[in-house]
């Protein structure tokens, strides 16, 4: 078996992303491992509404106003207006509960990996990632659809 063989094959990785500085700061990772790979990136942003409550009926909640401002954002952070050379970038929105709508996407796209920052809240998590005090870090996950 080849050294290339052994290597793993990102063809799709998903990003998402909620708009935080923390999102933010992951952004050149996902962008290097996308053309280290010459992967296409999927950028999600879950929009979920406000839960229900009795008296609350009446509330109005745009999503459609919600998604074209995502989207808008979703360029923005990404720099999806400035050439990205063969950077293949999807930008998508979805409505339900983030990591719903995540492991969904991932599942029905053959997502290789996802990729978002990690809070590095734990004792056992801050023990392999560092301290949620230095610099954000990447939580990476691999998808194995091989298995389905």
């Amino acid at each position: 078996m080849s050294e290339n063989e052994l290597l793993p094959k990102f063809q799709h990785i998903l990003f998402p992303i909620d708009f935080s500085e923390r999102s933010r700061s992951v952004v050149p990772f996902v962008k290097a491992m996308a053309r280290h790979f010459r992967s296409r990136v999927t950028l999600l942003y879950a929009i979920k509404p406000p839960d229900r409550w009795p008296g609350a009926e009446n509330i109005f909640f745009d999503i459609p106003a919600t998604e074209r401002a995502a989207q808008q954002d979703l360029g923005r952070i990404f720099n999806c207006a400035q050439p990205e050379g063969d950077l293949e970038v999807r930008r998508v929105t979805a409505q339900g509960d983030p990591a719903i709508v995540i492991r969904d996407y991932a599942e029905r796209q053959a997502v290789d990996l996802i990729m978002m920052p990690t809070r590095g809240y734990g004792t056992f998590r801050s023990f392999l990632l560092g301290d949620r005090q230095s610099t954000p870090r990447c939580e990476m996950s691999r998808l194995d659809n091989s298995a389905s």
